[in-house]
């Protein structure tokens, strides 16, 4: 995962980019529902499905988006 941070004119622009192993487009309009985990037939343990939630709540109050 790489993260940036650049500053221009007063605001503030985070990219975070990730190359791990994506997630499958039919479960893209559901990625920033609360308590949902998308695949967890990997193994995957632990975990609430609040993460993405809190992020785009975050981004919103500060009147972000892309």
């Amino acid at each position: 995962m790489l993260a940036s941070l650049e500053l221009e004119e007063g605001r503030a622009t985070l990219r975070v980019t990730d190359h791990g192993r994506g997630i499958e487009p039919a479960l893209l309009p559901r990625v920033f529902e609360r308590f949902w985990l998308g695949d967890t037939s990997s193994g995957r343990t632990g975990g609430l499905g609040l993460g993405l939630s809190i992020a785009q709540h975050i981004v919103q109050r500060h009147h972000g988006g892309a």
